[in-house]
């Protein structure tokens, strides 16, 4: 009994701790870390779950590179090329991130709260259920970016480029649209409840269930306006 007891704990306990050791598919590959570390040049490479948390790294050349779940979490990579990225999950909180190129990359997931994105490319990226709440995406590029059920609370999308970006179900409390083109996005059912939108060009958009700045609630069909 205590032997089958005993033996159900070490099952139960390497179950557990199975997610964080770093067996195949957990770890990073060091030499990869290296290369980064030393060239600030590493297309492709395999750095997932990588602790890199507060590494000045600015300019870097991580295209198509694997971050799943990596910390970036106060990171410079200000002009960094993160296009094709995998990121989904990845600590981006207080990232800086301006000028960077993150076009096509996978942010499912990811922690970007307060991080800055100011001018940065996003074009096409995938942000589904991603957490912005109050970053700086001022002057963005998030042309058909996928925000579906995305945080952005408090975040700054001054004069961003949204068109045709799918916000579905996104929590946009407080954000500050300000200039910003929305033109054909899709906003069903999104939160904007307080949300400054002034001069916004949302000719096209669809605002279908979405909450709008006043706490109503858009009728289906609303198309360029809430009505």
């Amino acid at each position: 009994m205590i032997r089958t007891r005993a033996l159900f704990l070490a099952v139960s306990l390497g179950l557990f701790l199975a997610p964080y050791t770093a067996g195949p598919g957990w770890a990073y590959d060091a030499r990869h870390l290296e290369r980064l570390m030393e060239t600030g040049h590493c297309e492709q490479c395999d750095l997932d779950h990588a602790d890199l948390e507060g590494h000045v790294l600015p300019d870097a050349i991580l295209l198509s590179a694997s971050l799943l779940q990596a910390n970036l979490a106060r990171a410079d990579l200000r002009g960094a090329n993160l296009d094709r990225a995998d990121l989904r999950g990845a600590r981006l909180m207080e990232a800086s991130l301006g000028g960077a190129k993150l076009n096509m990359a996978d942010l499912r997931g990811a922690s970007l709260n307060d991080a800055m994105l100011i001018d940065a490319g996003l074009r096409r990226a995938d942000l589904r259920t991603a957490s912005l709440n109050r970053a700086t995406l001022a002057g963005a590029n998030l042309r058909e970016a996928n925000l579906g059920e995305a945080w952005l609370i408090s975040a700054v999308l001054e004069n961003a480029d949204l068109r045709r970006a799918k916000l579905g179900l996104a929590m946009l409390r407080r954000a500050n649209f300000f200039g910003a083109d929305l033109e054909d996005a899709d906003l069903r059912g999104a939160d904007l409840r307080d949300a400054d939108l002034r001069n916004v060009n949302l000719r096209g958009a669809d605002l279908s269930q979405a909450i709008w700045t006043d706490g109503r609630v858009c009728a289906l069909d609303s198309i360029g306006e809430c009505r």
